[in-house]
């Protein structure tokens, strides 16, 4: 079974994008506290740069602030990068066509028997 994927909505790629870079953001925190705990550790404050000496001092209210900026900062990023590439996306899915995926028809039951069915097929008799 053969699908196209023709158009992206832009609104959908921002959500995606807002996610991932709220998950980014965080993630970007936990490595840079790492750093920053081994570098004060490691006695390495002779090397830092002038004025880098406030990172190692930072404490519990100032990291959790680090830590919420970071992270809206990146998925605001991410959200307006999601968007745009949609939009590119469906400008170039109007010009060349869309990404095709290929599925298999058969899905496997709960009861270990395979069915055919249609995982697009969104009639459901109720």
């Amino acid at each position: 079974m053969k699908h196209e994927i023709r158009r992206i909505e832009p609104i959908s790629g921002m959500r995606v994008g807002f996610l991932f870079g709220l998950l980014a953001g965080v993630v970007f925190w936990l490595i840079e506290i790492v750093l920053i705990k081994f570098l004060a550790g490691s006695g390495s404050q002779e090397i830092l740069p002038p004025g880098a000496e406030s990172l190692l001092e930072l404490g519990g209210v100032s990291m959790v602030f680090m830590t919420v900026i970071s992270s809206l900062l990146f998925s605001l990023i991410f959200a307006v990068l999601g968007g745009l590439s949609a939009v590119c996306y469906n400008f170039a899915a109007r010009l060349f066509g869309g990404v095709e995926i290929h599925l298999d028809d058969t899905a496997e039951a709960t009861d270990g028997t395979t069915r055919s069915e249609d995982p697009f097929d969104r009639d459901e008799d109720v």
